[in-house]
């Protein structure tokens, strides 16, 4: 009978609402839905919700599921539309003295824990990627994700570039690693500097009583320190467990400042409270004017830190100050992601990670049927067909912290 009034009314699916409380009605659904998705070629969609407690179901999940499904039906009704992509317009070294550009395309994706950006040029290469947490800003973790990612996509960049003019002679992968790390250490530099500016300034409005003018000769003292040893965090071969601003600059606050708090015969927990306060705003600042200036800086960096490459600096220079120059144009953007509605850009450029994964999947490896997600909120099997467009998908609304589990259990259900 349903697979009759699919036919008769010409349906793009079908969607089970399933309620837990209620077993009788809810037995058999699946077998339900997996023989009328047999029988019609349609995509079907389950959704657990309940009638009288409200903890069985969490509405976000319900809400995911509901609108990748959607998507899903309306990206299967236009598989067929051809769609053009942009002319190229990618042409430098300019000959006539005007700017160079360079058409983009950014995806992005807010996860619950981390934020991950993706930059591809008209070509379908990808040329950078970034990731920074999440934290509490979410437009603030979209900016620095995407920031990360055209970095990461100067840096391809200088590689194309320098590998075609040869001006390294087989050095160039030691230049461009010693290169990056200096960039890092002086976006790592220019955040320490704004940390203890905002420590002290939080420190003028704490209630440390007498004791206050200790603290702040301390907090002066712990960001000296952790400005001499910041060159070692960055040299080639150092371990970090993190390339996050908040996890270096705190673990490093941590133990020198119970350190200079010992020196110094003042309360520990003064100093944390101010590091405390002044963290989130430090972490939710966006630095993009300075990435020009950080990579100058890092240049001359790595021209003092490998000498051998003095002789070569007008070749390896130009290549880097011309890329540097280049435009590079967010032509489209696309969000994605469990918290994509938080974006900040038109609904138009948002799409449900469950069509994300199974188009990505198959622009990077055509041959994909079958693509699992283990997030940190939910796991998601998900049906491809030979064109990349998701033809059905199943997830669960567990959390991903017992990976193994939902990886066990998510296809069968």
């Amino acid at each position: 009978m349903i697979c009759r009034y699919i036919d008769e009314y010409q349906a793009d699916g079908l969607l089970i609402n399933s309620i837990k409380s209620c077993n009788s009605f809810s037995a058999g659904q699946l077998l339900i839905l997996r023989e009328v998705e047999k029988r019609t070629g349609k995509p079907a969609a389950f959704i657990e919700t309940d009638l009288v407690d409200p903890r069985y179901f969490s509405a976000a999940n319900v809400k995911n599921r509901l609108e990748s499904y959607f998507q899903m039906i309306k990206q299967k009704r236009t598989s067929g539309v051809a769609h053009e992509m942009p002319r190229t317009i990618r042409s430098w070294p300019r000959t006539d003295g005007a700017e160079d550009t360079m058409r983009c395309f950014i995806g992005i994706d807010l996860g619950s824990t981390t934020t991950k950006a993706v930059v591809i040029d008209e070509q379908q290469n990808v040329l950078g990627r970034g990731i920074t947490n999440s934290r509490s800003n979410y437009d603030t973790a979209a900016a620095i994700a995407k920031q990360e990612a055209l970095v990461n996509g100067r840096f391809h960049l200088f590689r194309e570039k320098l590998s075609t003019t040869g001006a390294l002679n087989g050095a160039l992968d030691a230049f461009l690693a010693q290169l990056e790390r200096d960039f890092r250490l002086e976006q790592y530099l220019e955040q320490l500097v704004d940390l203890e500016a905002t420590c002290l300034r939080n420190l003028g409005t704490a209630k440390f009583g007498d004791a206050t003018a200790g603290v702040g000769e301390a907090l002066a003292e712990v960001f000296r320190r952790l400005a001499a040893e910041a060159p070692a965090l960055f040299a080639p071969g150092a371990k970090r467990k993190s390339d996050f601003f908040r996890d270096i600059a705190g673990s490093q606050y941590l133990a020198t400042g119970e350190t200079v708090a010992r020196e110094a015969g003042i309360r520990y927990d003064f100093l944390l409270n101010v590091f405390d306060r002044s963290i989130i705003e430090v972490e939710n600042r966006v630095y993009a004017d300075s990435i020009r200036r950080h990579l100058l800086a890092a240049l001359e960096r790595a021209f003092v830190a490998l000498p051998e490459t003095a002789s070569r600096r007008a070749a390896v220079e130009a290549p880097i100050k011309g890329i540097l120059d280049t435009d590079m144009v967010e032509t489209y953007i696309v969000g994605t992601g469990y918290g994509r509605a938080r974006l900040p850009f038109s609904k138009e450029h948002i799409r449900s990670e469950i069509l994300c994964h199974g188009l990505g999947a198959h622009m990077m490896y055509p041959g994909t049927a079958t693509v699992l997600d283990i997030g940190g909120q939910d796991t998601k099997a998900i049906q491809v067909d030979p064109q990349g467009i998701v033809e059905s998908f199943q997830m669960n609304d567990r959390c991903a912290r017992a990976a193994g589990a939902t990886s066990a259990t998510s296809p069968t259900r």
